[in-house]
């Protein structure tokens, strides 16, 4: 590359706005590198990208599928590219349209399928096919769409597949009673990823975190036990977990609030014994008939009826 074509290639790598006929003119030039960045480039046009989707050199044809300035009609050009690294990164490009997708998961690559399930654009239609699929990349896209349905999330939480199952649990779509099932999946590693779930329950974390047979997984339920606000520390007795309750911990049987001060969970166990203290309160108080009558009871004689 001589010193003018390199200044060129630094100019437009660059990124900076650019005059779109500079463009227009550096998009035929003979060096395919330089082509390449034109083809990259968010200021050129349309007209200039077209004729870039039909340039022979398979690379920038995947540059101008990877442009987010590429409208739909534009990427449909390329649909059928014979070049598997173009219609990756259609797959990728955030604006392809819905038919390209349905068309790049009928492709014999994996990570292609896989990309255009995992696409936004999908209709709930089209990932409800696809996520009953008997394809793996299929199921898996599907499993970590971040449009896909509560309902066919916990569909795929049930999958024989690994893969598919930790797509799940990372999944933020995943719903509470999912992410649930999740955490005591046979698989650790399913367990693991469940564990940093936002919407795992406080109380299946501190379990994770005390009684899991894996150590990779206690570890990882601990540390975001640790960073738990206080304010989703409140009624850890209405999720069954209590001081009291026995557990096996570090092999040896012991009670649930010693293993809790055992891993340095010091406001859990405050949050656990202020709601066991207020459990012994509300079963020792008196009902509203027994404050009537105690009421009664302690009014001067001659008042009483």
């Amino acid at each position: 590359m001589d010193k003018e074509t390199s200044e060129l290639y630094e100019l437009i790598y660059a990124g900076g706005d650019l005059d779109p006929q500079v463009l227009t003119s550096a998009a035929s030039h003979p060096v395919e590198d330089i082509r390449i960045v034109v083809a990259s480039h968010k200021d050129t046009s349309l007209t200039t990208l077209r004729v870039l989707a039909q340039d022979a050199d398979a690379m920038v044809r995947e540059a101008v599928a990877a442009n987010e300035n590429a409208t739909p009609e534009l990427l449909m050009l390329l649909k059928d590219d014979p070049c598997a690294d173009t219609r990756y990164a259609l797959a990728l490009n955030t604006h392809c349209p819905i038919e390209v997708l349905r068309d790049l998961t009928k492709a014999t690559e994996s990570n292609i399928c896989s990309a255009a399930a995992r696409h936004p654009n999908c209709s709930q239609e089209m990932l409800s096919e696809l996520g009953n699929s008997d394809n793996i990349e299929h199921r898996c896209g599907v499993a970590d769409n971040p449009v896909c349905s509560k309902e066919l999330l916990h569909l795929l939480s049930q999958d024989p597949e690994l893969r598919v199952r930790l797509a799940v649990a990372a999944n933020e779509n995943c719903g509470d009673a999912t992410i649930h099932d999740l955490s005591r999946d046979a698989a650790a590693s399913v367990r693991q990823v469940a564990a940093c779930h936002y919407k795992l329950a406080v109380s299946r974390k501190i379990m994770l975190a005390i009684t899991d047979e894996n150590e990779a997984v206690r570890r990882t339920a601990l540390a975001h036990a640790k960073r738990i606000t206080d304010s989703r520390l409140q009624g850890l007795n209405e999720d069954g977990i209590k001081l009291d309750m026995q557990i096996v911990y570090a092999g040896n049987p012991t009670s649930l609030g010693e293993a809790v001060l055992a891993e340095g969970l010091t406001s859990i166990y405050q949050q656990l014994l202020a709601d066991k203290l207020q459990s012994a309160i509300s079963e020792t108080a008196p009902g509203p008939v027994q404050i009537a009558e105690l009421q009664l009871s302690r009014r001067p004689h001659h008042l009483k009826m």
